[in-house]
């Protein structure tokens, strides 16, 4: 059973969309960008992070739109300031500016907003507004320990969950027809007499537990990297903007942090 080749093609498929994550702007990096007076740049990373808006946790998002807030009043753009501040407000209705941080204007201004957000009022331009949806990483964590590939399967990926159920279960079931077979080799083995018949004997026993013992260490393979796939790569669906009476929703999943497992 040559296994191996394909557990690491999946390694690598799993591992591909992190990699590509690693290329977009870090918060720190607009942050950098803004405290050096690089208005220009720190907007080019703040839109390229928000055209990318899924790959971000809720925390990270609502520093972003802070940080383009910031600069929109800057540059005495105080409208997408506005719009920039009732976004946070969307990802965290409870949002506060330290004053020994931020600018008083800015703070005046970002009040003046979130008063405004509380009872309903909203700047006229598209604004983009988020709808938080609970990280179902857990609950699939919870049956891709029961069984691999179930959790894929709950997280909306059917073609990979069943790729991992039906993997682990040939994997496993050839290590139990396996263990069938090489007991009832170990019982002609110990039966035999004549050399000749000793040594064959021998022989299909020790084919037998090396087969067998590779289907468990496939089906082992296969179980952990199925729970890998669960805690690195699914998530709902990816995140789609549509626009609603001139407004922008923008649907992503809650990034919750998962428990270690010992």
């Amino acid at each position: 059973m040559k296994t191996t080749p394909l557990i690491i093609a999946i390694l690598l498929t799993l591992l591909a969309p992190l990699a590509a994550q690693e290329t977009l702007p870090q918060v720190a990096d607009i942050q950098r960008a803004y405290d050096s007076l690089k208005f220009e740049e720190a907007e080019a990373l703040a839109n390229q992070a928000l055209a990318h808006a899924e790959a971000y946790s809720p925390a990270d998002l609502v520093q972003i739109h802070l940080l383009a807030a910031y600069l929109g009043f800057a540059q005495k753009r105080s409208a997408a300031a506005r719009q920039h501040f009732e976004s946070a407000l969307s990802l965290q209705p409870s949002l506060t500016l330290d004053s020994l941080l931020v600018s008083p204007r800015i703070v005046r201004l970002f009040e003046q907003v979130k008063n405004e957000y509380r009872v309903g009022i909203v700047s006229g331009a598209p604004t983009v507004k988020y709808i938080v949806v609970k990280d179902q990483r857990l609950a699939g964590l919870r049956r891709s320990l029961v069984l691999p590939g179930w959790g894929q399967r709950h997280l909306r990926r059917p073609a990979a969950g069943w790729i991992y159920t039906t993997g682990f279960l040939m994997a496993l079931g050839a290590g139990l027809g396996l263990q069938v077979l090489q007991e009832q080799a170990h019982d002609r083995y110990r039966s035999a007499t004549a050399p000749a018949d000793i040594a064959e004997a021998y022989d299909r026993f020790n084919r037998r537990y090396r087969l067998r013992n590779a289907a468990f260490a496939s089906a082992a393979g296969i179980y952990a990297v199925n729970v890998l796939d669960v805690l690195l790569v699914s998530s709902l669906p990816p995140a789609v903007a549509v626009s609603s009476e001139g407004v922008n929703s923008l649907k992503f999943s809650l990034q919750v942090p998962l428990p270690a497992l010992h």
